[in-house]
């Protein structure tokens, strides 16, 4: 029965993930490193850094990490991100052409890559995702919302709980510049679920490896192909140990757009 429960997860967690890479979440590989909790697999032993390399695992869900048990540990390492100049349809855009910049936009992304809605996630999608991609991604718009509803317990389809509520947080980056116009990253988000009015909220932290290309004058997302997917670093609240141990650089409040 415990084994069976266990694959059903196992195929829920798959569902979701091919959801939201074949749409948008950061859309940085094919496979999402889609981790709740500090994890269980170890960091990097090449240290933390912004320039941090990729490393490659299975992803997997563990609990979640209590901050609480250690007391609040300070981030070693900070960044604050550019804003985009514009803004269209309430997303930013126009980002600095800096690792920074690119870092920036896959931020911009997430925050609304998790969503109940399709058309926001539509939107995002035609908001940064590369030209090639844009139209079989925004197609694909209904399922990663489906996927979205599916893992945080909601109906796949149909009129949401009341008081129900889905927040998606970046509290993390790391990141590489593999050349002026090609950055590979990751982003650590927080995702809380109201399930509805009177709920206990649950909070997951979500590891994503992504991408960013630049592209007619800004930074677009661009899918990893499949042999070069990456899974990413252990994922760890802030204010927590495993935070810093995995390399984790935090995002300054005044980022949050």
């Amino acid at each position: 029965m415990a084994l069976n429960l266990q694959e059903q997860a196992t195929r829920r967690m798959r569902r979701l993930v091919i959801a939201l890479v074949a749409v948008v979440v950061i859309l940085g590989a094919l496979v999402v490193g889609l981790v709740a909790g500090s994890g269980s697999s170890k960091p990097d032993p090449k240290g933390p850094g912004a320039h941090r390399a990729p490393s490659s695992a299975e992803p997997s869900p563990t609990e979640s990490a209590s901050d609480e048990d250690s007391g609040y540990v300070a981030p070693q390492k900070w960044v604050k991100l550019p804003d985009g100049k514009k803004r269209e349809k309430g997303f930013p855009v126009q980002f600095p052409h800096t690792g920074e910049g690119a870092v920036s936009m896959l931020v911009s992304s997430s925050r609304n890559s998790f969503s109940w809605d399709a058309k926001q996630v539509e939107a995002n999608i035609r908001t940064y995702m590369v030209s090639s991609y844009t139209e079989r991604m925004a197609s694909a718009a209904g399922q990663a919302a489906q996927g979205v509803r599916e893992h945080t317990g909601m109906p796949g389809s149909g009129p949401l709980p009341k008081g129900a509520k889905l927040t998606a947080w970046p509290i993390g980056v790391q990141w590489v510049e593999k050349d002026a116009d090609h950055v590979s990253a990751f982003v650590l988000t927080r995702l809380t679920t109201v399930p509805g009015a009177g709920k206990k909220a649950k909070t997951e932290l979500i590891s994503l490896p992504s991408a960013a290309t630049w592209e007619k004058g800004d930074w677009r997302i661009e899918p990893t192909p499949p042999n070069e997917t990456q899974t990413a670093p252990e994922p760890g609240d802030l204010g927590s140990n495993q935070f810093n141990r995995s390399g984790w650089i935090a995002i300054q409040e005044g980022d949050r757009r």
